[in-house]
């Protein structure tokens, strides 16, 4: 696959902070450069949110793009920038505001049910990977180094008393990393109607669906394992943590199971 990502010298890196600053808000350069995709073929820009269908999202857009099926040895290659057939803001800086401005250019974004997600960065990221879970335990012990088990109340104690700008993107509140305050989107998307939601995407900037595999969520979506998991004291934390995401993304504070 091409190789298109690239690193900015000292003074560019500079002008594109400068440029982006009212976009960001909390996210630092590095995040926006991650988290948006733009095509100029198909005239969009997606923004990719952490647990929010992000992998199987950046797959079929890369697809398309490159109008072949594209597969991956390592399937977390999806995320690699570099790898990617989709533009990057630092690649196209000086077009990229007014590209954003742009609204010929569709500008989409997918979100998910706060309580969902929290779960599945908790059995994904926490569970499975050492990193994540330093993140976490250098909140929550003094020896940040001394890896071990954390509890899902753990993590969602943690997260709670956590600012949103010292939180890792998979656990962010959404509204932060769609940047809905600067971006006038066309379409924001939810995973729990993704397959409708991608379909209407697509036909409104010309992607050929052959390239859509159905998305499958994992045990974290069930509703015997969401009330496994949340007690009443974790969903009030999850509330008032997420309580911006529940509001301006049109999310029920009220658990469904």
């Amino acid at each position: 696959m091409r190789k298109l990502g690239k690193t900015l010298p000292p003074s560019s890196n500079q002008m594109f902070r400068a440029k982006t600053e009212n976009l960001r808000g909390i996210l630092d350069p590095d995040q926006l450069i991650l988290r948006v995709f733009i095509s100029l073929q198909y005239k969009y820009i997606y923004v990719s949110v952490p647990k929010a269908a992000c992998s199987t999202t950046k797959n079929y857009l890369a697809s398309c793009e490159l109008g072949s099926q594209v597969t991956y040895l390592n399937f977390e290659d999806v995320h690699d920038r570099i790898l990617s057939p989709l533009l990057s803001p630092t690649q196209i800086m000086h077009l990229f505001p007014e590209i954003l401005s742009d609204k010929s250019f569709y500008k989409f974004t997918f979100v998910r049910n706060p309580y969902h997600r929290i779960l599945s960065a908790y059995k994904d990221k926490i569970i499975n990977h050492k990193s994540y879970r330093y993140q976490v335990i250098k909140h929550i012990q003094n020896d940040p180094l001394t890896d071990r088990p954390i509890s899902f109340e753990e993590f969602v104690r943690t997260i709670y008393n956590c600012a949103d700008h010292e939180m890792n993107t998979h656990w962010m509140p959404q509204h932060h990393l769609i940047m809905d305050h600067a971006i006038q989107y066309d379409h924001i998307g939810k995973v729990e109607t993704y397959q409708n939601d991608i379909l209407e995407i697509s036909k409104s900037i010309g992607l050929k669906f052959k390239f859509l595999h159905q998305e499958t969520r994992n045990e974290s979506n069930s509703e015997r394992y969401l009330k496994e998991c949340y007690t009443d004291d974790l969903c009030r934390m999850v509330k008032i943590k997420y309580r911006e995401d529940f509001l301006r993304l049109s999310y029920s504070k009220v658990p469904t199971w």
